[in-house]
């Protein structure tokens, strides 16, 4: 199977939304998880429009512009309220419901399990999103769960690249405190120490 990146996985979804001109797109990112890349993948000639906490205000700003061929990309950092305030943009248009766990079970072939789901947690996923590059790049599917609890290791111990145990080790001596705080923080603390038991 051929290597496959975030970014590029996020910009050839949003593009197939609005294929066959399409001329809205509403993308609902329970937790915010892909905030970080948001305006590296929307496409250039497409207006994003991101939600600052009121549905009233895109409404306005959509419809007093009187322009509705226009095409438009509405991103929204929460899970899609039921019902939805922008529930006509989406039939008239298009809807995503896609965060950083949905992409990884689908498009890198990823386990979900309660374990995974546990660590997954917004703040997690916006970290690895926005260092997908430097630590997994292009990677050929399936994401191994092994591989992703090491990525999000590499974020919180802030690796330059991929995982290093004995790095990781001499980071958390010198910061214990401080590192023991963010990794109970992230539900990464059992993690490392179950990673630590299989390395040593």
């Amino acid at each position: 199977m051929a290597k496959q990146n975030l970014k590029t996985v996020l910009q050839t979804t949003i593009k197939e939304a609005f294929s066959n001109n399409i001329p809205i797109v509403v993308w609902y990112d329970n937790g915010g998880t892909l905030q970080t890349l948001v305006e590296n993948v929307a496409p250039k000639d497409i207006e994003l429009i991101k939600y600052q906490g009121s549905y009233l205000t895109i409404r306005v700003q959509i419809e007093s512009e009187k322009d509705f061929k226009k095409q438009r990309l509405i991103y929204i950092p929460e899970k899609a309220p039921e019902p939805s305030w922008l529930r006509d943009y989406e039939i008239f248009g298009n809807r995503l419901d896609l965060d950083l766990p949905t992409i990884l079970n689908q498009y890198f072939r990823l386990p979900l399990d309660k374990e995974l789901k546990t660590i997954l947690t917004p703040a997690n996923c916006r970290r690895l999103a926005t260092r997908w590059d430097e630590i997994l790049g292009d990677i050929e599917s399936p994401l191994t769960p092994d591989k992703l609890k090491q990525a999000l290791l590499a974020t919180i111990f802030e690796q330059p690249h991929q995982f290093d145990i004995k790095s990781a080790i001499f980071t958390y001596l010198k910061h214990h405190d401080t590192l023991s705080e963010k990794l109970e923080k992230s539900n990464l603390n059992q993690t490392f120490l179950q990673l630590l038991q299989e390395q040593y």
